[in-house]
């Protein structure tokens, strides 16, 4: 009797292996906002992660830093649906030791016009951008800041919120605008789409697990 019951003992202590080693691994990162216009992409990644999900290395694209904020230029094979511009993308470096990662893509355009830019916007969003100064204003995603549910991470995502100027008026976790700016006497039209406080949420949640 003994020789048929050690099978089964095994496979039960294989089980329970496998049943805590799922259970180890935490809780989700809550993704919050509009999400980036990238497939592949999500706040809060590392410029590591970001390479990877694009499928390229630091030989592919140009990395600059300047204070606090590393810049990623892209390709032109690297193009968000519907606009025309070379891509870039913002990595926050750590706040408090704690890593923030990827919180704002930028395209930059000399050739589409701004309406052309905003039409574009309006239809990949699902809103009509707002008049803001020279420029337009997108809030977008429908989960607002102040609506977050009380939990282990929100004190700490609150503090980073709170301490930026960036993000402490804010209502959405993402917004995106689109200006015309003039650098070196060259006319452009920049879409940003800013997710700054999405990253803050991620990197919250990453520290509470």
């Amino acid at each position: 009797m003994k020789q048929k019951l050690w099978p089964v003992c095994l496979v039960i202590v294989l089980l329970a292996g496998i049943l805590g080693g799922c259970g180890s691994k935490g809780p989700q990162v809550t993704e919050y906002g509009e999400k980036p216009p990238i497939e592949n992409l999500s706040w809060g990644m590392s410029i590591e992660d970001a390479l990877k999900s694009l499928g390229l290395t630091e030989d592919d694209v140009t990395i600059s830093s300047r204070e606090d904020i590393s810049n990623m230029a892209l390709g032109e094979d690297v193009q968000v649906p519907g606009l025309e511009g070379k891509v870039s993308l913002q990595f926050l470096e750590a706040v408090d030791d704690v890593e923030i990662g990827l919180y704002s893509v930028t395209v930059a355009s000399e050739d589409q016009d701004m309406e052309a830019m905003k039409q574009a916007l309006d239809e990949k969003l699902g809103v009509s951008g707002e008049q803001d100064g020279d420029g337009y204003l997108w809030k977008t995603g429908s989960d607002r800041i102040d609506s977050v549910p009380e939990a282990q991470w929100t004190g700490m995502f609150q503090d980073f919120v709170d301490q930026d100027d960036t993000t402490k008026n804010l209502e959405s976790f993402t917004i995106v605008t689109l200006s015309e700016v003039t650098k070196n006497d060259t006319a452009r039209r920049e879409a940003v789409f800013f997710g700054k406080a999405a990253a803050y949420s991620a990197a919250a949640q990453r520290q509470a697990q």
